[in-house]
């Protein structure tokens, strides 16, 4: 119970810190690349421009949001069946 408490307790300080930080911390690789290849070489012009642009940055949060979901729920579901395995085991 004690290491339950812990855990969430650990959780909601790393959300409340992110939440703190605020956006601008929060930035992208590929902005903070971009934003240094252009102070360091103005005549710079991208080869590439993704495929897709999505009509506004909500969009394209909510499909990285939905990635993330995905993925807990994958590997939600291989420690349910893992742990399930092993108590098949004992018993």
């Amino acid at each position: 119970m004690v290491k339950r408490r812990l855990a969430y307790l650990l959780m909601l300080a790393f959300f409340l810190t992110m939440w703190i930080i605020g956006e601008g911390a929060r930035k992208g690789t590929d902005d903070r690349a971009q934003e240094v290849i252009m102070e360091g070489n103005s005549g710079y012009r991208r080869w590439f421009t993704g495929f897709w642009n999505g009509p506004d940055a909500g969009t394209e949060k909510f499909l990285f949001a939905m990635q993330g979901v995905a993925g807990c729920a994958i590997g939600g579901y291989c420690l349910y069946k893992l742990n399930r395995k092993r108590d098949d085991r004992k018993s």
